[in-house]
């Protein structure tokens, strides 16, 4: 009896581990290993003129963008956040990106308030600039 249990149990496992290894993709199929709008600690979102910004700890917050506050037009998609050779924060769009032709794939970021007529920069409100610069690696533009 026992023989007998063993054997079921085992063409069991056996007949279940086929099924799992059909569902599994093929190795020469190409997965990505990284799905480029899906690491991001901040998202803005240009229509509703506002940057969430989500910590791993939780407790999102949403700030708010002046209509006030002259800022450049980012192209949708990641922009990790960096700092230029001189220290300025900055956001750089990296290849996944799509850019207009004329969009630089660097843009310094500012504070609302501090001139910026020709929009070269992306400025937002200064406690959104300080946690920017002290907490967010990437952040996602939406449309």
């Amino acid at each position: 009896m026992r023989l007998f249990t063993r054997s079921v149990l085992a063409l069991g496992l056996t007949l279940a581990g086929a099924g799992v290894a059909q569902t599994l993709p093929a190795q020469g199929e190409a997965s990505p290993a990284f799905v480029a709008a899906s690491h991001y600690a901040a998202r803005f979102d240009p229509g509703l003129k506002s940057i969430r910004f989500m910590p791993l700890t939780g407790g999102d917050s949403i700030v708010p963008i002046p209509a006030s506050c002259d800022s450049a037009e980012l192209a949708p998609g990641v922009w990790y956040v960096s700092q230029s050779a001189n220290g300025q924060l900055v956001l750089r769009a990296p290849s996944s990106t799509a850019l207009a032709a004329n969009q630089s794939a660097e843009i310094d970021v500012g504070v609302c308030g501090t001139g910026n007529a020709d929009k070269q920069h992306f400025n937002v409100p200064a406690s959104a600039w300080q946690f920017l610069a002290a907490n967010v690696g990437a952040l996602y533009v939406g449309r």
